[in-house]
């Protein structure tokens, strides 16, 4: 088991054994942190305002099995708010403070993956938009509010209700129907730019942040993805560009397996199972 807390301490533990942790590491600020099916290792976010400048974004640290030094999965310039991995795909999605989903491809646990190139690309960006006058819905307010209003133009609005009447949400999604030639997309190359030189207005209401991401668990629906944050939007997403005939093999070797764990005894058709570390499938009476 792993914990993190306030005290940027993070801890592995045996359950069996908790007088001490078997390993404590001092690092940064958590906010999310998630220990993989097939993974010896666990995946961390911190709070980029205490981390190091080039070091904020998805961590991964071993649990000492591989005895690999930590290593960056995906670099991101505002703090990653909320992550998931997705034990079927293989790969996980991070949500941060500036409004952007990414997902991002892990390579296989059993090798070396310090030395690998990882892939990421955008699901969506959300872009923080200022109204043009006379563009917005007008509501009936009290003259005392507009008043304020309009001595508060050249201010940045601290709540949510002001925030709403200077600026609008703009969802840019990428086509994830297909990957070919992804690396030509715009929207990618936007991405590359706010990991390098993307600036961060620490007085600006995060109207646009996203604080809450997640794949579906299940097997028929592993490749949609959910998202919430500060505007109080939830968003789905399907990332089915991303099965390949790998996946498609182990979803249909994983149904065999539960149709045969759970077949009821009344029912005579015979059901199949799958050998262990084999492809194959025999029939079972």
């Amino acid at each position: 088991m792993v914990t993190v807390g306030d005290d940027r301490m993070v801890k592995l533990w045996n359950l069996t054994k908790t007088c001490t942790p078997l390993q404590a590491i001092k690092r940064f600020l958590p906010t999310d942190v998630s220990w993989p099916v097939f993974w010896p290792g666990v995946f961390l976010t911190q709070e980029s305002c205490y981390a190091t400048l080039g070091q904020q974004g998805l961590h991964y640290l071993d649990s000492g099995y591989f005895g690999y030094k930590p290593f960056f999965v995906c670099t991101r310039k505002a703090t990653v708010w909320s992550f998931s991995v997705s034990d079927w795909m293989n790969c996980c999605v991070i949500g941060d403070n500036i409004g952007e989903f990414v997902c991002s491809m892990l390579c296989d646990p059993n090798c070396n993956y310090s030395n690998s190139k990882r892939h990421r690309f955008p699901v969506y960006r959300t872009e923080l938009v200022q109204f043009e006058p006379g563009q917005r819905f007008e509501e009936a307010q009290p003259e005392e509010e507009k008043e304020e209003e309009r001595d508060s133009v050249q201010q940045e609005p601290q709540t949510y209700r002001e925030a709403v009447r200077k600026y609008y949400l703009r969802f840019h999604d990428m086509d994830l129907r297909s990957f070919i030639k992804y690396q030509q997309k715009p929207i990618l190359k936007q991405l590359h730019a706010s990991e390098t030189k993307g600036l961060l207005f620490v007085d600006q209401m995060p109207l646009n942040a996203l604080y809450k991401v997640c794949f579906n668990p299940n097997m028929d629906a592993h490749s949609w993805v959910l998202s919430a944050g500060q505007s109080g939007l939830v968003r789905v997403h399907c990332v089915s560009g991303l099965d390949g005939p790998v996946m498609h093999k182990l979803v249909r070797e994983a149904q065999a397996q539960f149709s045969t764990m759970f077949c009821s005894q009344e029912n005579d058709t015979p059901a199949t199972a799958v050998h262990q570390c084999t492809a194959e499938t025999v029939q079972v009476p």
